[in-house]
């Protein structure tokens, strides 16, 4: 009997030796230059499709996508600051582009402070401006004020995929992917609801997308407790995957799709669409947040929340006639 137990444990033992798995495929990437193109082209055609739907508001969408713009670049200088990606935050792709991943974690105060650069300012400009207006009762000015107060604002609110709702998630839930399921699907419901109230037709599309994202959430954290299970390090980068890792993660991958496993002859070597298979095991990769931010740090970021909220809304109810007024007639 002992003699099997070695037995078995010599195969084991070899089983987990990294040379006796294939080499894991190459994740050819774009050069920055390219992949900068590529993402440039997808906002323009974006944008493009904007404006031709909407023809009688060129100048509103063409002022929107500059102040989303403008928010952007807020995020952008936060992670080439702390040098990491988290590709989520961004509403469009292209600023991705020039960002790259240093380690295999993310710091959580780090994480939270990119998150605020990127309302935080439009904020405290978009009040500046409207303060402005109403000393020169220059009229571009309100316009403009209104735009980087009304979008940016409402990049706070505490839903996904909002920065309100990923500031939420980094808070109180940065590595509960259980309660960040329940938080998205609360998200889709919210969303759902206020665009049938409002008669807001692409909000209610949206949340409606939010219940897909709630599924898949749902799928990879099944194979999340597999991996677990064989005690499979999947917080990483791919680029710090071992062969052994990637092969793990792949087999368990095809375990839980079993339409694409029926496509593939042999599962022990290399599909001749492995590139489709390497995708999706990057995907299921988790960038580790380290949780290094205190109560007293947590309580500033809610406080910076609250006051860049109250500031402005504090401004508009002193002027509160004036904007009732303005809305009244936009009405007629």
């Amino acid at each position: 009997m002992n003699f099997l137990i070695k037995v078995v444990n010599l195969l084991i033992m070899f089983d987990d030796l990294e040379n006796t798995y294939p080499q894991k495929p190459e994740i050819k990437t774009l050069s920055e230059k390219d992949l900068a193109k590529k993402n440039l082209m997808v906002f323009l055609l974006m944008l493009t499709v904007l404006l031709f739907l909407m023809q009688d508001s060129v100048v509103i969408i063409s002022s929107m996508f500059g102040v989303i713009f403008i928010h952007e670049i807020g995020h952008f200088i936060g992670m080439k600051l702390f040098k990491f990606k988290d590709s989520k935050i961004f509403y469009f792709p292209l600023l991705s582009s020039f960002v790259k991943q240093k380690n295999d974690t993310i710091s959580q105060k780090k994480h939270l402070i990119t998150l605020l650069f990127g309302p935080l300012p439009g904020i405290i400009v978009g009040t500046l401006l409207l303060n402005q207006y109403f000393i020169s009762q220059n009229d571009l000015l309100l316009n403009i004020s209104t735009l980087f107060l009304a979008i940016n604002i409402f990049s706070l609110l505490p839903l996904d995929p909002l920065d309100g709702g990923k500031i939420i998630q980094s808070l109180f839930f940065p590595t509960n992917q259980n309660i960040k399921m329940y938080f998205v699907l609360l998200s889709s419901v919210i969303l759902i609801g206020v665009g049938f109230y409002f008669d807001l037709y692409v909000l209610m599309a949206f949340g409606f997308l939010m219940g897909f994202k709630v599924r898949s959430i749902q799928k990879v954290d099944s194979i999340y407790v597999e991996l677990d299970e064989q005690e499979i390090n999947y917080k990483k980068t791919y680029k710090s995957l071992t062969n052994r890792e990637y092969w793990k993660i792949r087999s368990i991958f095809l375990d839980n799709n079993p339409k694409i496993k029926e496509m593939i002859a042999d599962t022990d070597l290399l599909w001749e669409n492995e590139k489709l298979i390497t995708n999706q095991v990057n995907q299921i990769l988790r960038i580790e947040t380290t949780k290094d931010a205190s109560i007293f740090f947590k309580i500033i970021v809610i406080a910076l929340i609250g006051l860049a909220i109250y500031i402005p809304i504090n401004l508009i109810l002193e002027h509160q006639d004036f904007f009732l007024k303005m809305i009244e007639d936009a009405q007629v």
